[in-house]
């Protein structure tokens, strides 16, 4: 089984994406059977090659590669940062894909990712992706951008976020306020640990002068989420 997996390792540069699927899914096979431990080549090894495969816009092909992606995240500890780096700029390309499956897998591998090496670089990344124009690419970044909050705990992301809400650009203040709307959904009752006090005011004053009259509705939301998943609580016991 090893032997096979070193001959299929050798045909990762296969160019047509239906015998490239079916090549990733038999490695895939292989990994589950004999583990990653035993795995030949050393999965140290496979990872640099998945990364140019994520440039194929086939779907099967996408589907493995990023769930290989998650299961090798989980070992591979002392792979290097900027070579998971190089996967989240490929893995931007992939949240224009037109299969929502496909688009939901790469917003929760960034948040494995983030997991891995920490949530600075990959939130960084995330953030300068607000400012393209496609919307669907916007707001997936922002359901990204929630879920690496998840996994890395709250305060990892929400000093960030509220920072780059001051960029004068309207998609970035957009795609913030959507971030902060899902990530507050995501974390439930985690929300009763942090004080909101101070964020709402400065999001409130921006409503009331009028800046943006698309931010009444996001802000809305916002605070929405903030009753319902757990701020309340903080300010119950204030009270």
């Amino acid at each position: 089984m090893g032997h096979l997996g070193v001959v299929l390792y050798e045909y990762l540069g296969e160019e047509y994406p239906e015998v490239l699927g079916s090549i990733l899914g038999a490695l895939q096979a292989i990994v589950n059977v004999i583990g990653m431990s035993k795995m030949t080549p050393p999965i140290k090894d496979l990872l640099p090659r998945l990364t140019p495969i994520l440039k194929k816009r086939h779907e099967e092909v996408q589907r493995i590669v990023l769930t290989l992606l998650v299961e090798l995240q989980i070992v591979v500890l002392n792979f290097p940062a900027r070579e998971w780096m190089r996967i989240c700029f490929e893995l931007l390309e992939m949240l224009k894909a037109h299969k929502k499956g496909i688009r939901r897998a790469t917003m929760n591998t960034f948040g494995y990712i983030a997991k891995a090496i920490g949530p600075q670089d990959v939130l960084a990344t995330l953030l300068n992706n607000l400012k393209v124009q496609e919307r669907q690419n916007r707001v997936c970044t922002t359901v990204a951008i929630a879920t690496v909050a998840e996994t890395c705990s709250p305060f990892t992301v929400l000093p960030a976020l509220m920072n780059e809400y001051r960029v004068p650009e309207l998609n970035v203040q957009n795609g913030v306020l959507k971030s902060l709307s899902f990530l507050f959904e995501y974390f439930g009752e985690m929300g009763k640990l942090h004080n909101f006090g101070r964020k709402g005011d400065y999001l409130f004053k921006e409503r009331e002068m009028g800046k943006w009259e698309w931010v009444t509705g996001h802000w809305v939301n916002w605070v929405n989420q903030v009753i319902l998943n757990g701020a309340g609580h903080w300010v119950k016991n204030r009270e």
